[in-house]
């Protein structure tokens, strides 16, 4: 019977290793846990209305411009527009037509970016914030 007790448990080095695996997977997960923890933690307390999302949260189609790129704020927070030449061939009506009014949050960064837009001289300029609240169709 060797590794084995009368229940066909193992003993001896078997069981140490399996052991030490266990306690090993268990101190992996607490440590991915309190890390996970910690950056959404920090993120929500660190949070204030001059956080601004990245350009390259607003997914553009193929061909899209991004022509200038400005951060602005007011009382009600910052927030980031892209003045956007459309694709050749389209419109900024098209171009609206493709963007969402919000882009989920990821692993990384859980907020969810507010997206809007206007058409400006044949361009579209699009608002990123974390603050604003969806207002329906974009103009």
């Amino acid at each position: 019977m060797g590794n084995v007790d009368g229940d066909g448990n193992p003993t001896g080095p078997v069981r140490s290793i399996r052991d030490a695996a266990r306690r090993t997977l268990t101190a992996v997960l607490v440590v991915v846990a309190a890390l996970t923890l910690l950056r959404y933690g920090a993120l929500s307390l660190g949070a204030t209305e001059g956080d601004v999302p990245a350009a390259s949260v607003v997914e553009l189609p193929s061909g899209s411009e991004v022509v200038d790129d400005d951060v602005e704020c007011a009382s009600g927070g910052c927030w980031r527009l892209l003045t956007v030449r459309p694709p050749s061939g389209s419109t900024a009506n098209d171009l609206a037509d493709t963007l969402s009014d919000r882009v989920d949050g990821t692993l990384w960064d859980p907020r969810v970016v507010n997206l809007s837009s206007e058409i400006d001289e044949g361009f579209l300029v699009v608002r990123a914030d974390y603050w604003s609240q969806s207002t329906g169709p974009r103009a």
